[in-house]
């Protein structure tokens, strides 16, 4: 009797463990490849600099990027390059309507990654729910829905979508609409790795 009661405890047991285990819930994993990453007023992972600059005629001649487009692959940059565009006289055209800031990453002369950060009321709607905004750019972009999106990093206001070879985060801060589309590449590890191997150079070569 002992033997049949212990023998129905443990497959209570294992009915409950087989329960919690098939109850937890994961993302749907997104296997999209880079070529399907979105393409946001035409901008797209991949493009080279020139590309990028040419959509914005003078924006090369400002002070940031006069010093350092020059010096893009030698000390301290080894090739990454960071510029922003938030002036009103490209803003302000009709493709980029709705549009409150851009920023850039490209490494090697390739963008890797780009930031769009939309306007507020009047121009654009307030986002009060991170899933309404996501809702809209998967839809737009034609990505998986939103319970493929994970938690970012703990805040609440931002979620990702990892796919492969290619990440797209969105938030909502400040109810204002922001997305970020980057390669798997990390161009900042990169950079780092590249200052090592010149470090490790100089020092190699130094004569006292």
């Amino acid at each position: 009797m002992k033997h049949i009661f212990f023998a129905a405890v443990v497959l209570i047991f294992a009915g409950m463990t087989s329960y919690g285990q098939s109850s937890v819930i994961t993302a749907p994993a997104c296997t999209l490849k880079p070529a399907s990453a979105p393409v946001v007023r035409g901008l797209k992972l991949g493009m080279k600099i020139d590309d990028v600059l040419a959509i914005f005629p003078g924006r090369a001649d400002k002070e940031d990027l006069v010093f350092l487009l020059p010096k893009s692959a030698a000390y301290p940059n080894f090739g990454v390059i960071n510029f922003q565009v938030w002036d009103r006289q490209y803003l302000s055209q009709s493709r980029f309507a709705g549009i409150n800031n851009l920023a850039f990453t490209f490494l090697d002369g390739n963008l890797v990654r780009y930031d769009v950060q939309y306007a507020s009321l009047p121009y654009a709607p307030p986002w009060r729910q991170v899933d309404d905004f996501i809702a809209k750019v998967s839809d737009a972009f034609h990505l998986p829905a939103v319970d493929a999106w994970t938690v970012y990093q703990g805040l609440a206001s931002e979620k990702a979508l990892k796919c492969d070879g290619f990440q797209v985060r969105a938030s909502n801060l400040n109810l204002e609409g922001r997305i970020s589309v980057e390669t798997a590449e990390n161009a900042y590890k990169l950079q780092r790795d590249r200052l090592a191997a010149f470090e490790a150079k100089t020092r190699s070569e130094f004569k006292p």
